[in-house]
């Protein structure tokens, strides 16, 4: 009994300096990061020779603004509602596409690659958000990984059996004569 509550204090002070201490550093840093790529985002559009059109620039410093505002919500039931709202509304689902489709088209490098960095952060933001979860999504992966193992091992045993079997059974009649455990 005194080893579980030790155990239980233990997570929950792991809990704690992780939600409390860790993730609003974690976070202020991405934040940062965020401010520097929506500035970049606006100076980009402000030169004179700049070709992307008003579409992409609002839809990407609205893509930085989001990130910005829900950078703390970034996280596993976000994730899953958002999956189940792709999945079943198609209106949200061709906005989502059609947002998607006009940032990769830009021909742009630069937009391309702030792009790809509002991306990374947010799936980074996912990570770190989801964090105060590791200790217990840790032990369920690790026991995935060695159920994925077992069962690759089982299943390329099978295929050996099995291919060892081919050479018996297509043994003939004749050939089983020579097998000196059968004659």
């Amino acid at each position: 009994m005194a080893t579980i509550f030790i155990i239980l204090l233990v997570l929950g002070l792991f809990h704690f300096i992780y939600e409390s201490i860790l993730l609003p550093s974690f976070r202020l840093e991405l934040r940062y990061k965020l401010f520097e790529l929506r500035d970049e985002i606006r100076n980009i559009k402000s030169e004179e020779s700049s070709n992307v059109s008003d579409k992409v620039f609002y839809l990407l410093e609205d893509t930085a603004n989001t990130v910005i505002n829900r950078l703390p919500f970034f996280n596993i039931s976000t994730r899953i509602d958002a999956f189940k709202e792709y999945e079943g509304n198609k209106s949200f689902q061709r906005k989502v596409e059609n947002r998607r489709k006009a940032l990769e088209e830009c021909k742009d490098d630069r937009v391309n690659k702030i792009n790809k960095e509002l991306i990374d952060i947010a799936t980074v933001a996912f990570i770190i958000n989801s964090g105060g979860w590791s200790y217990i999504l840790i032990p369920i992966l690790l026991l995935l990984l060695v159920f994925a193992f077992v069962t690759k091992s089982i299943k390329s045993i099978k295929n050996q059996i099995i291919k060892e079997t081919y050479k018996v059974a297509y043994a003939s009649d004749n050939d089983f004569s020579h097998f000196t455990h059968c004659a």
